[in-house]
């Protein structure tokens, strides 16, 4: 599978990748298909545990989205194979890292139907196995729940500080 990341500035132009590989038989998945009953980190967590690639669509302003390298990040941690794709000016030079590592495309230079091609490459390369997929899961659900934990407590601790604050 195919997880188009993208900040909402470019959704035309994901929308357009999204559909040509749509069309080529390219299983894909982008927000376009969040579920509205499941918090937002871990439908993107449950889908990367089926992730074959992502798909980074970078532009200036993609660059500057705390989703989109938060994605990013989640991907690189669990090794995903990363494809930056770069739009609208962005330049290799700009990448963060991991990205700056990686060669990326520039469809101002390469048409779709090209993209669709270089993807359908990868994806031969990087086949991951269900079994791989679900222990990577598992993972990403734990890890996910350790940090809610975590970020519970530290709530928790900040509260009772407030409430001594208040009490002297």
């Amino acid at each position: 599978m195919i997880f188009i990341s993208y900040s909402g500035s470019d959704r035309a132009i994901a929308s357009k990748v999204g559909s040509s590989l749509e069309t080529a038989n390219i299983n894909v998945w982008w927000d376009a298909y969040l579920l509205p009953n499941e918090p937002f980190e871990q439908q993107i967590q449950r889908i990367l545990a089926l992730t074959n690639i992502v798909l980074a669509i970078l532009s200036p302003q993609t660059l500057a989205s705390e989703w989109v390298r938060w994605e990013l990040s989640q991907a690189s941690q669990n090794g995903i194979y990363i494809l930056p794709i770069l739009i609208n000016g962005a330049r290799p030079e700009n990448l963060p890292p991991p990205l700056h590592l990686m060669q990326p495309l520039i469809l101002d230079d390469i048409a779709i139907d090209i993209l669709v091609e270089e993807i359908r490459l990868k994806l031969k390369k990087t086949k991951r196995s269900y079994y791989q997929s679900r222990s990577k899961d598992a993972q990403r659900r734990f890890a996910s729940a350790v940090a809610h934990t975590a970020r519970n407590a530290v709530n928790i601790k900040k509260q009772k500080i407030e409430k001594k604050k208040i009490l002297r």
